[in-house]
């Protein structure tokens, strides 16, 4: 409801389990059934939030990570792995052997530029994939009349598959391969500031 601005309603609601039925009013059997079977009685409503993507993620020695910087729709299922890594990453630049206290806000840098790219790049993909999901999603299904409903939703489908896809091909210790990476060029230019006066 709320898409774009600021939610100021309570996070979570807990709702009449008659106001769950009623958003169902009308599908198949077996989701009727699945209704009927629910033993919940008081069902809870969850704002969903998100943060559409900062301009950075550290200044000077403080960094955020996770939904702090990052919160995003759950249709990925990544948002809790995304603060992982970005937990994993901080902590392996911060115990890196070159990481020294009077070094940590150019540590934290290099876990900015390693992390919120990538980051933001999922929050986006969670998105289009809600929207997709949703069938407002942009070119796969957009609500255009169609003389082949069938092969609309394979091509959402098929547009759903790739929204996926990265999970499995993505290797995530290329990331750290890039953090470490720079820490290590940051030390050699300091190096070579030594050297050159």
């Amino acid at each position: 409801q709320a898409e774009g601005g600021a939610y100021d309603g309570k996070w979570v609601q807990t709702v009449p389990r008659e106001e769950l039925v009623a958003l169902f009013a009308g599908w198949e059997r077996e989701v009727q059934e699945m209704l009927e079977q629910c033993v919940v009685d008081s069902p809870s409503r969850w704002a969903i939030h998100m943060v559409p993507g900062l301009p950075f993620s550290v200044t000077k020695r403080v960094a955020l990570i996770g939904d702090a910087v990052h919160a995003m729709e759950t249709h990925l299922g990544a948002g809790a792995g995304q603060a992982i890594e970005d937990a994993y990453i901080l902590g392996r630049l911060l115990t890196h052997p070159l990481a020294t206290p009077s070094r940590v806000p150019e540590v934290l840098r290099i876990y900015q530029s390693v992390r919120l790219p990538f980051a933001k790049t999922v929050l986006q993909r969670a998105r289009a994939t809600g929207r997709m999901c949703e069938f407002n999603g942009e070119g796969c299904y957009d609500g255009r009349a169609c003389p082949d409903e069938r092969e609309r939703l394979e091509e959402l489908g098929q547009a759903l598959y790739r929204q996926w896809q990265w999970q499995w091909q993505w290797r995530f210790d290329d990331q750290w391969d890039v953090a470490e990476w720079a820490i290590e060029q940051s030390l050699h230019m300091d190096t070579a500031k030594l050297q050159a006066r």
